[in-house]
């Protein structure tokens, strides 16, 4: 584990209120978060009752593990520029999909294993083993995902950080040299792409405990005909994604289309209960 010389909680509270109070695009992105993950951890509690606890419980939750990402990740910064090297220079140049899917792996390597679990965190989590136990699995999830997401934007609000530079071929869906987070837990990945046809993978994201596993594909055809040009959007999920955060998904996926496209595309979605893929050789 990285020893740092600890910068005060207090100042990176600040920096980190500061970013989301001047910052509309980085507030929405924690707001957007926070929202899924509360949904999540509701929805999967049984019972009105376990509901209201699971409110009570999750927004402040998620919060605290945000700042404890955050302020880990901006002190392994600022502990380089004093000399403690952390990073590789690649580290600084992977474009922000790919940056926030493995950061949970840079943390581990950094801070050990159960680095997410703050002082005081194990004490809601026996609440949530007794109280809502069918919900303990993803709530453990929400804990690592929100942290590293705390880690992720430390790392992208560095100055250090050169990843945003843009290729002039974006497609569609975004650009095929990054990763694209739909929600907080799956992002698309280009497999095959020209001005006719956009094939992307489905996978759910990289925590540094569980990888990445295929989840779907998403397909967007362009069909020119005589008198007008015609969009066929497939999008194939896996029942491993519940219906509802399948449809936001498709949602998701659709409002990436310019208004034009949206407008005039025929949508078909396709649920998945085998997710075993292969490939047919001539």
């Amino acid at each position: 584990m990285t020893e740092l010389t600890v910068i005060d909680q207090k100042k990176i509270w600040n920096i980190l209120n500061s970013k989301t109070k001047k910052n509309p695009a980085f507030a929405k992105e924690v707001e957007e978060l926070n929202l899924f993950y509360s949904r999540k951890f509701v929805r999967a509690a049984q019972g009105e009752e376990k509901q209201t606890i699971a409110t009570e419980i999750i927004g402040d939750i998620i919060s605290a593990q945000i700042f404890h990402g955050f302020f880990l990740q901006h002190n392994l910064i600022a502990n380089e520029k004093v000399g403690n090297e952390s990073f590789l220079e690649a580290f600084w140049e992977n474009p922000p999909g790919i940056t926030r899917n493995h950061i949970g792996e840079v943390m581990q390597l950094n801070f050990g294993k159960d680095w997410h679990l703050q002082h005081g965190i194990e004490k809601v989590n026996v609440r949530v083993l007794n109280e809502i136990p069918e919900a303990f699995d993803i709530f453990r999830d929400i804990l690592i995902e929100s942290a590293n997401f705390g880690a992720y934007k430390a790392t992208t609000e560095s100055e250090k950080y050169l990843g945003t530079v843009k290729h002039n071929d974006e497609y569609l869906f975004g650009s095929p040299y990054d990763i694209h987070f739909i929600n907080p837990q799956i992002f698309i990945q280009a497999q095959y792409y020209s001005n006719e046809n956009e094939i992307w993978d489905v996978f759910s994201g990289n925590t540094g405990v569980k990888e990445s596993q295929w989840l779907g594909t998403v397909q967007l055809i362009k069909i020119p005909n005589a008198n007008e040009i015609m969009y066929i959007l497939t999008v194939s999920l896996s029942d491993l994604i519940n219906t509802d955060e399948k449809m936001q998904a498709l949602d998701l996926i659709t409002n990436k289309l310019p208004k034009n496209i949206r407008d005039i595309v025929q949508i078909r979605l396709y649920h998945l209960s085998d997710l075993d893929t292969f490939t047919i050789k001539a």
